[in-house]
């Protein structure tokens, strides 16, 4: 990717590069790779952090060549080379994600990828995907084809800032000072900004707000180029200490190198996106860049080899390509064939393919290019910004066509938000009729009141409970809050306890017990917080957590019965099971050129077996909790909505669900009918 001075014998032919870098790199992006094809190599997104380590030691190396040449910093030729160098083959990446994504795209994704892109021109994807995504792990991210540029542009803000900071460094030193001494304060500079940096990172990546206007906290941590400038950090204060790496024994050198390639490893397979990251754990893989670095400082040994050898040395030179190209063929690949996992690791393969030729006719011709002038330079700039900025406004505005068609508009009336959303009657205070006045539905001379509470499963439930309850003659509340179940137990997500859910579920039963409800209608997805690793449950702040799904059913059951207990002191409750889940599919990640010419091939299917598999322990330990509450009820769905062997999300022309764990509003509205025997049976006369 980027040269630099001769540091060691591991080096290229007629090169002024240390070819164990290349190699570095080559695993970097291999990493990444191997991850994103959904193989079986968890800590593989790792691999963005080592690129991080890597850029710090090698734009730090070439700067500080220029300060010691006794020449002084030309900032202007560092910032032309890096418009050559980066802009060139990102403006292909993007054009051409951009014509692809018009026909190839999930509809669903097509305007965020738009957006996302002409973001990644404008160098602040990060900025763009900490505000608007729901996290780079969260399900429908990994449609965004343009979601690994956010990588990007924290290197490129870092090429904006960091020679500044090593400049500055410099000058602090004094005039006169030796290049040991500048070295030293330079270093003494940066090591203070990666202390801060690192602090401000592990304190975000654990939900600690320290700035201002930070709603996300653990999101900015991951996307925010300041709770990732630690690492760039590292690698440059390696790089400060160059002259004394060189003098490291080959043992020391191959014992650093040994550490460092283990650590690697460790991280591939043992680091995990449940793991709060960056965080503490991030200094892992960080960590073991700085030592295969070291490992490469000296003498040849059998790693240095290793990573100098002719095949890594090949992948090194077109990581940046490879980086570039993979994840919009991943995405791509997804889209159209849903259900093949081997299409993916195929498409993450052949993206290989655009990287040689980028490599070969886009980034070597123009670093082969002697003398470019300066107007030459800025005018390949502007036009790669201009250019994948007006191709993505045209993958905008086919959008805008392809959602007029009539199999889309179908499918947008499946996407449409269930009425809770679209009122805001989410919240930790929802069921508080002041601060959401808008979440009750009113009829007259009502017989009294039928409240809905629950998560987003109980949100999609919302048009036939109002529906139903308004025609028996009741008013109807609504509060929901998503990934909240209304239980009675603390609710950890990837180790981060749920305060929100307390509150609410706290809030929802003061309200209760003020109103005194004709019925209460619970919903959860009770099933995805049993079964799925990603969340655990415990019954009391000091009680050890559940983790199992046996356990975490147990706790469940005890959980919901003491909730159960505490409603039905104001009103019977009437409990919904969880519906069948099609644990694959999604209605929005369905190809666009598929929703313009056959909407019908983007339904998927599931079999009972399945459905009922999952559903098992969820379901007995709601019967369990029941039973032991004379007033509470169930309420069992699956055999309407999956009545036969092989479950269907589209029935008779109507999409009965919008994603795998929720019903569309027409699919809910075919509900009313049994939500309605259901209340009259179960509502206090």
């Amino acid at each position: 990717m980027h040269t630099m001075p001769v540091l060691s014998p591991t080096q290229l032919p007629h090169s002024n590069r240390r070819a164990d870098i290349q190699g570095l790199r080559a695993i970097a992006v291999l990493l990444v790779i191997i991850f994103h094809a959904g193989l079986p190599l968890p800590g593989g997104f790792a691999g963005v952090d080592v690129f991080f380590v890597i850029s710090g030691f090698v734009i730090t190396s070439m700067l500080l060549t220029e300060l010691e040449s006794g020449q002084g910093l030309n900032l202007k030729k560092f910032y032309l080379r890096r418009i050559r160098r980066l802009l060139p083959a990102l403006a292909t990446t993007s054009i051409g994600t951009a014509a692809i994504a018009v026909l190839a795209n999930p509809i669903g994704t097509q305007i965020t990828a738009a957006f996302t892109g002409i973001a990644t021109s404008l160098f602040v994807a990060n900025g763009y995907l900490y505000r608007s995504a729901p996290g780079y792990f969260a399900p429908g991210a990994e449609f965004n084809p343009m979601l690994h540029t956010w990588s990007l542009s924290v290197e490129e803000q870092f090429y904006f800032v960091f020679p500044l900071v090593l400049l500055l460094g410099w000058r602090l030193a004094g005039s006169s000072a030796q290049s040991n001494a500048r070295r030293r304060t330079a270093a003494v500079l940066i090591f203070v900004m990666l202390g801060l940096s690192f602090w401000i990172s592990c304190e975000m990546s654990y939900q600690h707000t320290l700035l201002p206007g930070i709603s996300a906290p653990a999101q900015f941590a991951f996307y925010a180029s300041p709770t990732r400038a630690w690492e760039f950090a590292a690698g440059a204060l390696l790089a400060l200490s160059g002259v004394w790496l060189q003098l490291l024994s080959a043992s020391a050198a191959l014992t650093a190198g040994t550490v460092g390639l283990a650590m690697m490893v460790w991280s591939a397979l043992a680091i995990d996106g449940h793991m709060r990251f960056p965080g503490w754990v991030a200094w892992v893989p960080v960590a073991a860049t700085l030592l295969l670095i070291v490992g490469g400082s000296a003498k040849r040994n059998w790693i240095t080899q290793f990573l100098s050898s002719r095949t890594a040395i090949w992948i090194g030179d077109r990581s940046y390509g490879w980086y570039l190209w993979h994840w919009p063929f991943v995405v791509f690949a997804r889209a159209l064939f849903p259900h093949s996992a081997l299409a993916i690791v195929m498409a993450s393969a052949l993206s290989i393919v655009p990287a040689w030729a980028s490599y070969r006719f886009i980034e070597t011709p123009i670093r082969a290019t002697k003398r470019p002038s300066t107007w030459s330079t800025l005018v390949l700039a502007a036009v790669c910004i201009i250019g994948p900025i007006i191709a993505f406004g045209g993958l905008w505005l086919a959008n805008r066509t392809i959602v007029g068609s009539s199999g889309a508009v179908q499918i947008g009336d499946a996407l449409q938000l269930h009425v809770d959303e679209v009122r805001h009657c989410e919240g930790s205070r929802a069921l508080d009729p002041d601060l959401r006045p808008d979440c009750r539905w009113p009829v007259a001379q009502a017989r009294g009141q039928v409240l809905l509470l629950g998560d987003s499963n109980a949100g999609h439930f919302a048009e036939p409970v109002i529906q139903a309850a308004n025609a028996a003659g009741y008013d109807v509340s609504v509060a929901t809050l998503a990934a909240c179940p209304f239980v009675d137990l603390r609710i950890y997500s990837n180790g981060v306890a749920n305060q929100a859910c307390q509150a609410f579920v706290a809030s929802a039963l003061a309200e209760i017990e003020k109103r005194r409800p004709k019925l209460i209608i619970l919903a959860t997805a009770s099933d995805a917080y049993i079964e799925e690793s990603s969340t655990t449950l415990g019954s009391t702040p000091d009680s050890v957590l559940a983790h199992s799904p046996a356990d975490k059913a147990r706790v469940w059951s005890e959980g919901l019965s003491s909730t159960l207990a505490h409603m039905t002191a104001s009103a019977p409750v009437l409990l919904v099971h969880p519906i069948p889940r099609f644990r694959t599919w999604t209605l929005a990640s369905c190809a666009a050129y598929k929703v313009w010419f056959d909407p019908k091939s983007c339904a998927g299917t599931t079999t009972r077996v399945e459905v009922d598999a999952w559903r098992q322990r969820a379901v007995q330990s709601e019967m369990s909790a029941v039973a032991l509450n004379p007033r509470a009820a169930t309420l069992e769905l699956a055999d309407v909505l999956c009545p036969e062997a092989t479950c269907r999300v589209l029935k008779d022309g109507v999409w009965i669900f919008r994603d795998g764990a929720h019903l569309s509003v027409p699919g809910a509205l075919t509900l009313s009918g049994l939500f309605k025997t259901a209340m009259e049976k179960q509502a206090d006369r």
